[in-house]
């Protein structure tokens, strides 16, 4: 009679060992899985991050470009301002054509 209940101990032990194995495999699986998918992402981030930086750099150009511009545009506007109302240096304008002073 014990001799029968080791033969079945065993058998639900090597059983339980059984579903664990295969438990086991498929977490292992899953966690591969997983594991891809967490490289995938990390990969789209980092062509995202750096898209954005290639974006920003460019915008950030733009931007420098315009505010120059519109430094020159608004030193151009302050001195003919200056000029209309003979607060500033006085240009002669000169004819340069043939026949004129």
């Amino acid at each position: 009679m014990e001799a029968q209940e080791a033969s079945r101990d065993v058998a639900e032990t090597t059983g339980r060992l059984k579903s664990t194995e295969v438990n086991l495999e498929q977490a292992s699986q899953q966690a591969s899985g997983a594991a891809q998918e967490l490289r995938n992402a990390q990969e789209a981030a980092n062509i995202a991050r750096e898209k954005c930086s290639r974006s920003r750099a460019g915008v950030e150009k733009r931007c420098n470009e315009l505010q120059e511009k519109a430094r020159l545009q608004l030193k151009g506007w302050q001195a003919l301002k200056l000029q209309e109302c003979g607060c500033g240096p006085r240009r002669e304008l000169r004819d340069d054509r043939p026949g004129h002073r």
